[in-house]
């Protein structure tokens, strides 16, 4: 993602709990914040962490958080309702995305098999989300 902002020339930080990654190794669950005034935080959390990642960019104060999330984990989380959740995006055709020791070793990814999506949240949202698609072609 880090590499994708700068290529669209977004003025852009990136950190990872992994030395394998493209920006600073740092945990975000204890880090400061990265940059003084307005920024948005877009993650891909630990699945089992989510919840704490939404909670932390809150606190944090970013303007707009959107955070990857296995579609299937939708319906038992309730902890969403006591969030400022703007949207849920969901995405088609279905991405793949292996796991990071996949990818070093240069393998090429194949056909996913998990849904997922985009959970939006702006600190001061009080709606319901909405809901909708973000299609690539294929």
């Amino acid at each position: 993602m880090l590499k994708a902002a700068r290529a669209a020339q977004f003025s852009s930080y990136g950190s990872d709990i992994s030395e394998d990654a493209h920006g600073t190794v740092q945990d975000f669950l204890t880090a400061s914040a990265p940059v003084q005034g307005s920024f948005s935080i877009i993650t891909n959390p630990p699945f089992s962490l989510i919840r704490k990642f939404a909670e932390r960019a809150l606190k944090l104060g970013a303007y707009k958080t959107a955070m990857i999330c296995p579609t299937a984990r939708l319906n038992a989380a309730r902890w969403l309702s006591d969030l400022p959740l703007k949207a849920v995006w969901l995405l088609a055709p279905r991405p793949s995305m292996p796991p990071v020791e996949v990818i070093l070793r240069g393998e090429k990814p194949g056909g996913g098999r998990t849904d997922f999506c985009w959970l939006v949240f702006e600190p001061d949202y009080e709606d319901e989300p909405t809901i909708g698609a973000l299609r690539r072609e294929t």
